[in-house]
């Protein structure tokens, strides 16, 4: 009876888990840039979320640093 009540824990720990992750996966982890709008107010040279950000203005941001434009 106890082995059963721990597996349930164990899977209801890992459900809530999955979700939580699910969540924020599908926000974007850490910037939620991918849904078209910015959550940050700096200019995107100096945003963390840079590499993986889908907006249109950090994909020219990425192509201007490895061009080598200021």
């Amino acid at each position: 009876m106890r082995s059963l009540g721990r597996y349930v824990l164990l899977g209801t720990l890992a459900t809530l888990a999955a979700r939580v992750l699910g969540v924020r996966c599908r926000r974007g982890a850490a910037g939620g840039s991918q849904a078209g709008t910015c959550q940050y107010d700096l200019p995107c040279r100096q945003c963390a979320e840079l590499p993986a950000c889908g907006l249109a203005r950090a994909a020219a941001t990425r192509q201007a640093i490895r061009s080598g434009k200021p």
